[in-house]
């Protein structure tokens, strides 16, 4: 039941501070962290841990605290297809350009900088997606039902 609590908490904390994340990383700034209130990298780390986060989740979480996302990056496109009725034909478009970028990024980094980033295949791709398996993760330990919810 803690660790669910943690879970909640952590995820609550997340979606609360958000928008000044963003705020930040809008102006340039960011410090690679999704903790709020003065908790440090390194204490949300461990809250992390404590809770049964896996490193590459971790690693997963730190990295969107300072993600930049413009709003033209076809990935954020693809997310709003429903709002922007994106045409089937601008979809494969988009995906494609992310594919191809992504490659490109990919063969930038050396063989060291490529394993470092291995970790994080095997997390969602998405806060929810993280949320979730963090919030099913910890109600197997505690044998409570999941309802798949983060808050």
């Amino acid at each position: 039941m803690k660790s669910k609590l943690l879970v909640i908490g952590a995820c609550a904390l997340t979606m609360i501070g958000f928008t000044g994340l963003m705020g930040q990383a809008q102006q340039g700034g960011g410090d690679h962290s999704m903790c709020m209130w003065g908790m440090s990298h390194d204490q949300c780390m461990q809250m992390m841990k404590k809770t049964g986060m896996s490193p590459g989740m971790m690693m997963r979480w730190s990295m969107m605290g300072s993600l930049q996302v413009d709003s033209y990056d076809p990935s954020a496109l693809l997310a709003m297809k429903t709002e922007l009725t994106l045409t089937a034909e601008q979809q494969e478009k988009l995906a494609a350009i992310l594919s191809e970028t992504r490659e490109k990024a990919k063969a930038i980094l050396t063989e060291t900088q490529q394993n470092q980033v291995k970790p994080l295949l095997d997390t969602p791709n998405t806060m929810m997606g993280m949320c979730q398996q963090w919030h099913t993760k910890s109600s197997k330990r505690s044998d409570s039902s999941s309802n798949g919810c983060c808050w």
